[in-house]
């Protein structure tokens, strides 16, 4: 009788977040097809719910963070406050000794985001790998980004899990210089492709049906598809929206062309802050009339399938969120990508494509600068970006290879 393996993965998941989702997609198909019928996926997630594990495939479970940050006001993470049922940190703990491994990640989160008050997605880790060193459960680190860690006491701490962890991945060279930069220590680790680029499923007959449903017509002109989030948490709010704002209007001067815009995020529990629809909605408020019907805001809520499928219905893209770039250039088109962080100019640096990649605060008339020589390059670049994509689709799967050799060396 074939074994059975349990596989517990820690992360940004039920947030309705395309990018988070996307690599557990990815790694959670590519598994099945290597152990078919001998896996169960449990996720470690904020909101449990059927309709995340119908789509999935997998069994979702509570994670440390409260349900909004209204419960989490003036509180540690959920089970380690001094009146918390211990049943919950407990339950937790017991899933981790039950499992074959952990998989944390994929993402950003590696930051010093919160740490001094034990919340966010870092103290989790740190927390979820000494439970898994207790009950030796092994660790990997999947598709990790790593943003500078200036304080001592964070690097600390991330150098002792690291080193606790069975493997590290990391999804851009950026990371590993920040990570240098603070004299973090790096065992066993490698330098791999996002696991979003091998998400199954994109097609465009999903998209055509999401536009249906939207009941956006798009235009037979040049179509921009436009991944957009806020940037209140770093001061760029205003500059930003302008620039795009003043962008969009130019882009529509010729009658022909149209936008729509995609959200990544719809996130929407605690503010918008984290939904890409207010702030596309925001953005066209504040257009000319004459120009709002060829501009298209996805208005419903959809995985990462859905979303990825759009961009196979545009002809070019302008993209804030990494994933926005990523799923761009799966369907193989140009995208022009603004960096907010480091891991956005990682992305390009690692597709050999930097040119394309500007920061958050261009002016509008280097953002369209872009898109136009994009669009005139347009077949060149489709080419590039199709022979990257087939590279980076074969290197991801060394992320399986990895946890396969965990699973069945024990």
């Amino acid at each position: 009788m074939d074994r059975k393996y349990k596989v517990a993965f820690y992360g940004g998941y039920t947030i309705h977040s395309a990018g988070d989702d996307a690599p557990l997609a990815f790694i959670t198909a590519e598994l099945e097809a290597r152990f078919p019928g001998q896996l169960e996926f449990v996720v470690f997630s904020r909101h449990p719910n059927e309709s995340f594990d119908d789509y999935f495939n997998v069994r979702t479970i509570k994670n440390f963070e409260y349900p909004s940050r209204e419960e989490a006001a003036h509180r540690w993470m959920r089970g380690l406050n001094f009146d918390d049922d211990r049943g919950d940190l407990a339950r937790i703990a017991e899933e981790i000794e039950s499992s074959d491994i952990v998989i944390l990640g994929a993402g950003n989160f590696i930051t010093e985001l919160a740490l001094d008050i034990f919340k966010g997605h870092l103290a989790q880790f740190l927390v979820i790998s000494y439970i898994a060193e207790l009950c030796n459960t092994p660790v990997i680190f999947y598709g990790l980004s790593a943003n500078v860690i200036k304080n001592r006491w964070t690097a600390r701490s991330v150098a002792r899990m690291f080193e606790s962890a069975r493997l590290l991945t990391f999804r851009e060279p950026k990371a590993i210089e920040n990570l240098k930069l603070a004299d973090i220590p790096l065992p066993d680790f490698r330098l791999l492709p996002d696991p979003a680029f091998g998400a199954p499923g994109a097609s465009a007959e999903i998209a055509q049906t999401v536009l249906g449903m939207e009941n956006i017509q798009l235009s037979t002109g040049p179509v921009l598809g436009v991944s957009v989030r806020d940037l209140s948490w770093m001061g760029g709010d205003q500059l930003y929206f302008e620039n795009v704002t003043n962008l969009i209007q130019r882009w529509c001067k010729d009658s022909d062309r149209s936008v729509l815009f995609i959200p990544q995020c719809t996130y929407n529990k605690d503010s918008g802050i984290t939904d890409d629809r207010y702030l596309a909605n925001s953005i066209y408020e504040c257009l000319a009339d004459d120009i709002k019907s060829r501009v298209h805001v996805v208005k419903g809520e959809y995985y990462y399938k859905e979303i990825q499928s759009l961009y196979l219905s545009v002809d070019i893209a302008l993209a804030t969120r990494l994933h926005g770039c990523v799923f761009a250039l799966t369907a193989h088109k140009p995208v022009v990508g603004l960096a907010y962080e480091d891991k956005v100019a990682g992305l390009f640096q690692s597709m050999e494509l930097e040119e394309w990649c500007l920061s958050w605060n261009a002016s509008t008339d280097e953002m369209l600068s872009k898109l136009e020589s994009a669009l005139s390059k347009r077949s060149d670049l489709e080419r590039r970006i199709s022979q990257a994509v087939l590279e980076k689709r074969e290197a991801i799967k060394e992320y399986v290879d990895c946890v396969e050799q965990v699973l069945v060396s024990g």
